[in-house]
């Protein structure tokens, strides 16, 4: 059977992504930077109807100003141009209350753009889920806190949250060809699931998933910032020493090939991060100022959510709110940060020992089948 040629530009895109997360603490602090962002995300809804605990989203009033489909479409031409091949996360509230995802999805799909997204799950019925196989979405992760449904129920603070959930991951994971979308799920580390950790990585590999990714608990989004958060938080594990075995074990269960799509590096700074939320902020840079990339629902441009925008992306082109001013003054105050949120998945980068490790794998692994591929199938159409 002839063998599918390998894609050069998700190559590059891949080794690159690799090779800006061992760059990048080269230019922490920096006004301006050489490099372009490696996380960038478009907010295509500001709602949802669910009632997360961990998450106040839903007590946010919507923003007036929203881009229409054709002004979105237009920022990811602006985009790619810039870019070129890069991933774009399409974030919320819920993406998928936007009747318009899919077809902005679709569009981008078309632009040879890798589109993630995550969701509750709870809208993706068959009709939706099939909607969502031919849009070419490339991921997709869905929000699951444990396997005991009351739970998960009583953390989203909606009925059926979980029964939804679960089918979507298996409409979706019937009905996909080749193993796309990547399908994950997302599981936040607190005080209520911290016993069943485990079992939700077993549960991910018997359904066929292709991975979980732990998130550990942080402040409610759109909750003004308090530095003592956690010590009145009902969700903050706690236990430091029960805590630090089931990540010892998470650790050695990623040593062994279940599928956690955490870096090591990420496991080992989760253990510091619970035993310490105030040092580990003190302790580690933000490189979010060097890395991300991020527009609302109306344009505007942010390094970092918790500061104001460096920019409108349709009155500016990327490029230069990327290099402006606002962008330069806001990455110094980035540096000076000591909040303990870079512990977020898309605030951080892999260190320079897993970034280099990959890289070096990564390249080397890829070649020899990009070049044996090559050997074998003369003349193929390599995209």
């Amino acid at each position: 059977m002839k063998r599918r040629p390998i894609n050069k530009r998700l190559l590059l895109y891949e080794l690159s992504r690799i090779g800006k997360s061992f760059l990048a603490p080269s230019f922490y602090g920096r006004r301006v930077v050489p490099i372009k962002p490696t996380f960038v995300s478009l907010e295509v809804e500001d709602s949802c109807f669910f009632r997360c605990q961990h998450c106040h989203i839903w007590k946010k009033k919507g923003n007036s100003k929203r881009m229409t489909l054709e002004e979105m479409k237009g920022v990811i031409i602006d985009l790619k141009k810039w870019l070129g091949t890069f991933q774009l996360n399409l974030t919320g509230g819920e993406p998928f209350l936007n009747r318009e995802v899919l077809s902005l999805i679709e569009f981008a799909s078309r632009q040879g753009i890798l589109v993630h997204t995550n969701s509750n799950g709870f809208l993706i019925n068959k009709k939706q889920a099939q909607g969502i196989i031919k849009s070419g979405l490339n991921s997709l992760s869905i929000s699951l806190d444990s396997l005991r449904p009351n739970v998960h129920n009583q953390l989203k603070g909606t009925q059926r949250a979980f029964k939804r959930a679960v089918k979507a991951l298996r409409l979706l994971n019937s009905l996909r060809q080749g193993k796309k979308p990547f399908l994950s799920v997302t599981t936040i580390i607190m005080k209520q699931n911290l016993d069943e950790l485990e079992n939700l990585i077993h549960w991910v590999k018997n359904e066929g998933l292709d991975a979980i990714f732990f998130q550990a608990l942080w402040q409610n989004f759109g909750d003004r910032y308090e530095p003592l958060w956690f010590k009145s938080s009902n969700l903050w594990p706690g236990r430091v020493k029960k805590l630090r075995e089931v990540i010892e074990r998470l650790r050695q269960m990623k040593k062994e090939g279940y599928p956690i799509g955490n870096t090591e590096s990420d496991l080992q700074h989760y253990q510091l991060y619970f035993a310490s939320p105030l040092k580990f902020g003190e302790k580690f840079p933000c490189l979010i100022g060097v890395n991300n990339f991020n527009i609302d629902i109306s344009g505007e441009v942010r390094l970092c959510f918790s500061f104001p925008s460096v920019g409108n992306i349709l009155k500016e082109k990327p490029s230069v709110i990327w290099r402006g001013k606002k962008a330069q003054e806001q990455r110094l105050r980035i540096a000076d940060c000591k909040r303990g949120c870079k512990i977020l998945l898309c605030n951080t980068l892999l260190d320079r020992k897993n970034a280099l490790s990959l890289l070096l794998n990564s390249a080397v692994v890829k070649m020899k089948k990009f070049l044996r591929i090559s050997k074998e199938d003369k003349g193929g159409n390599y995209q």
